[in-house]
């Protein structure tokens, strides 16, 4: 410091702005977080992720509901005599059942009935679980002569469809037997015993 007059004023080598108790602090930043938050946006923008991207963010699957599930049950008998073939389609939507029974086309059985409300909701509240124990049969060629099973399921988006013949590998066969376990409730429900029945 320079003395003038009675008093001291700061030299050209001092900061002005030093306090007497250190050196000066330096600014606050402030806006550091506000840079950084734009620049993670920019760059996220930049690569074409969104907070809504559905790759980022998947949606859940729809549930399975029981107002509006439908369920399709198709069984091809083997070629024995007529009086012993028994093909039907069973197909519930929303708790109400329909079966046709049919001897290589001529109708047997033509019944509808309502599955009981228990059974039904049931039935649907276990789909999700059901279903994603199911695999992809192996495909192969159709056997002549043999039976087939097919159960489609749908719920609003929801799809299921499985299709298989009496020929195929074990994995084929597994998987017919789950479908029947699947779809047990809704035989019993419907009497499905009593109208295949050839006695």
């Amino acid at each position: 410091m320079r003395r003038r007059g009675t008093g001291w004023t700061a030299g050209p080598s001092e900061d002005p702005c030093r306090s007497r108790v250190g050196p000066p602090r330096p600014a606050r930043p402030r806006l550091l977080p506000l840079a950084l938050a734009v620049l993670v946006a920019l760059a996220a923008a930049g690569c074409g992720i969104s907070a809504a991207d559905p790759a980022v963010h998947p949606a859940p699957k729809e549930s399975f509901d029981p107002a509006k599930t439908s369920v399709r049950v198709e069984f091809q008998d083997s070629s024995v005599p007529p009086q012993y073939h028994r093909s039907y389609v069973l197909t519930v939507e929303g708790g109400e059942a329909h079966v046709v029974v049919d001897s290589y086309g001529t109708v047997v059985h033509d019944e509808r009935s309502t599955v009981p409300t228990e059974v039904w909701q049931d039935f649907v509240a276990g789909l999700d679980h059901d279903l994603a124990a199911i695999g992809e049969p192996t495909p192969v060629e159709p056997c002549p002569g043999g039976t087939s099973l097919s159960v489609a399921i749908s719920s609003g988006s929801r799809d299921f469809h499985r299709a298989l013949g009496s020929c195929g590998p074990e994995r084929n066969e597994a998987i017919t037997h789950a479908l029947q376990d699947l779809v047990a409730p809704l035989d019993q429900a419907v009497d499905l015993e009593r109208l295949t029945a050839t006695d």
